[in-house]
């Protein structure tokens, strides 16, 4: 994980985040800036949780402004996972 990504979630620990979403949130921090197109299923597996907990933190952390997600499509416009960004409003 970058300096400046670690920053990022060390700032996230006072938004009372459990430490799985904080991995997470790490995780996605750690994509730069061209944000994070692993799908849920491959983040729960690198990071060894599992998929419903990815799914859960993913949604709290975007209803709650810390990360953006958005949607993929390939040339036919068939969606593809989701790309996962730092929050612009992330507190």
């Amino acid at each position: 994980m970058s300096q400046i990504a670690a920053e990022q979630v060390e700032r996230k620990r006072g938004v009372g985040l459990t430490d799985s979403q904080l991995r997470i949130l790490g995780y996605i921090a750690s994509c730069g800036a061209q944000g994070c197109t692993d799908t849920k299923q491959a983040i729960a597996e690198k990071l060894g949780v599992c998929p419903k907990t990815v799914d859960r933190a993913v949604r709290r952390m975007r209803d709650d402004g810390l990360i953006v997600s958005t949607a993929r499509f390939d040339e036919n416009g068939s969606q593809l996972g989701n790309v996962y960004f730092i929050g612009a409003g992330s507190r």
